[in-house]
Order: C-alpha cells, then structure tokens, then sequence
C-alpha cells in the first residue's frame, strides 16, 4: 500500500473514531436531559404468545428477555452460549417461578447455524408473535466469519435478515387483523453518524483499510434501512407483520468489552457515575415497548427512541440507498430480491 493510500486509510480510521465519540457525548447529553420513559400500553394477558430474542441471555437482550416473561410471553433465548444463557433462564425462573423461558443455540456468525436455529425452532410447531433481533458486537478486532463477512457486518446485521426471511412464513400465520406478529430490529445512535456506502463489497470491509468504529456505524444503518424497506413491502402486500427500530441509547453494557481504556476512563466510567449512562433494564425498555404495547399495534416502520417515535438519520431514509443495500443484501445471502412478496 503506498503512501497516500496509508494516509488516507489511516485518515478514514481516524474520522470514524472521531464520529462516534462526538456522537456518543451528544446522546450522553441528551439522555441527562431526558427522563427515562418505560413501556406503556401494554393491557392484558400475553400469555400464548412465544418471543425469540437474539442475544438475550445476557447484557440488554436478558433484562428483554426478563421483562417479556414477566408480561407472560414465553421467550425463547437464541445464544452461541448454552452456560450464560442457563444462568439466565435460572435467574429469570427465580424470581418467576411460572415463567416459560428456554434456550435454542444460535450462532449469528455461521449462516448454517442460523439454518439450524430455524429448523429446531420450527420443530416445536408453535407459533412466533415476536422476533427481537437484539444480539450485536461492537468494535471487536478484524474477523472474517466461516462465510466470508467481517464479523460485526454479519452478526449486526446479514445474520438477522438470514434469521429473518427462514422464520418469515411462521410470523406470516400467526399475525392477525388486530395481533400483528412484530420484528423488532435493535440499531443504535451511532447509525446517525455513518455514511454506508450501499455497496456491500465496500461495506464488507477487508483488513488493510479495516476501521472497527465505521463497521459498527454501517452495519446498525444498515439495520435501519433494511428495516423501512421491509415494511414497505408488507404495507404493499398487506401481511399482518410490523417491523420496528429499537435504539437502546447509551447504555453501561458489554459491548463496551472492545473499547479503549482511554475511552472507557475518560468517557464511560465518568458517566455511569453521573447516572447519564443508562442501565442495561433502561436499554431494554424500548424493544418491549414495541414487542408488546397496544399502542404501535399495527404500526411499522418506525425508529424508537426512550419508548418514543423519533426520526432516523436522513441518509436511512433514502429509498433508493434503501432499494440497492436490500438487492445486494439478498444476493449475498442467496435470497430471492422479491422477498417477503414472494412469500405468499
């Protein structure tokens, strides 16, 4: 690589650091200034209703996973990790003896375990009212996963869709005119921040011009645009299925396991001691708002922030950026571009 090329790369690595710390302040402001929001409209009995959350024997995805059996859901923990996700299941079970909480294995960076997944779940022939696709890494060293996708692009996002479109035909029957079956898709902030290119071969990133912070920032954005061009499609087609943005804001998680110690001691030790740092059951309040409250019934689409409507960067809401990111999305992963309206 010759000179300028290394400047440029290094310039790149450099500006996406940048980015996301400056927008990590501003939302750390914003939360200071906010009051925490829980979930609201959420009236009745869900029990009959089966959840799968990504992810959700630990960090976020487990106060998720706690909160939705607590409101009577049977949830099923989707996780590479059997030991933490039974501890999970044990403590939720003590506090709720009555609670229906399981584990499947799932392994988001293999798209044959994600195949595996699918196949085990379907054999419980029941149902799937929600989807919460919650589970993500941040800032992890370069990886190529077994199928040749650097690893955040794969478990943040291409691993979801795969997930997504094989379990697509259960959430199909089992939503209804007035109980939609709902795909809630986590983000984050940082999504604010990244300009994606729609090409994946560029997002795909190879490790000489590998920059950590701008693989997070693309793969959340790409979250959120594959997720208004989904609901586009179903508002077309008419199936009983929303699809729905969580941001979790700022939150004192294990993500932060690859963060800089410089960062960790002069940005996220400072404020979780301020309390602007939210705590990982704050984080979770928004996906279950959206898993479960009569008020979004029938509504997707939509970005939410602190159990609210709020407005995604203006780049997600690019239709054609939209339109070309999902058509490489599905050649990558040998889904048919038509997807869901194909799926009759």
């Amino acid at each position: 690589m010759g000179f300028l090329k290394r400047l440029a790369c290094y310039a790149y690595i450099l500006c996406s650091i940048f980015k996301v710390y400056v927008l990590a302040a501003a939302y750390l402001l914003k939360q200071y200034t906010s009051k925490i929001r829980k979930p609201t409209g959420i009236e009745g009995s869900n029990r009959g209703k089966v959840a799968i959350v990504t992810g959700g024997g630990s960090g976020i995805g487990y106060h998720i996973s706690k909160q939705l059996a607590k409101h009577g859901v049977q949830v099923i923990i989707a996780s590479p990790k059997l030991s933490e996700s039974e501890e999970a299941i044990r403590k939720i079970k003590h506090e709720m003896p009555e609670a229906k909480v399981e584990f499947l294995h799932l392994d988001l960076s293999s798209l044959e375990s994600i195949r595996n997944f699918v196949d085990a779940f379907l054999q419980k022939k029941c149902p799937l009212h929600i989807l919460i696709n919650n589970a993500g890494l941040m800032f992890p060293p370069y990886t190529k996963t077994v199928d040749g996708f650097e690893l955040q692009l794969q478990v943040n996002y291409l691993g979801h869709v795969l997930l997504t479109s094989l379990l697509w035909e259960k959430l199909k029957t089992t939503g209804q005119l007035h109980s939609y079956s709902r795909v809630i898709n986590v983000a984050s902030s940082v999504h604010y921040v990244s300009d994606m290119p729609a090409d994946l071969d560029n997002l795909n990133q190879e490790q000489q011009n590998f920059s950590a912070h701008a693989a997070y920032m693309h793969s959340k954005l790409a979250v959120v645009m594959a997720t208004y061009y989904l609901q586009r499609q179903l508002n077309r087609d008419g199936h009983y299925i929303t699809v729905n943005v969580a941001d979790p804001g700022v939150v004192s998680s294990g993500l932060f396991k690859y963060v800089s110690g410089f960062v960790k001691c002069f940005l996220v030790r400072p404020a979780a001691a301020l309390g602007i740092l939210w705590t990982m059951e704050d984080g979770a309040y928004t996906s279950v708002h959206l898993a479960l409250s009569s008020e979004v019934e029938g509504q997707g689409g939509r970005y939410f922030f602190n159990c609210t409507n709020a407005k995604s960067s203006h780049l997600s809401q690019n239709v054609y950026l939209q339109e070309e990111l999902w058509h490489k999305t599905c050649d990558v992963l040998h889904l048919d571009v038509n997807w869901p309206s194909t799926c009759t």
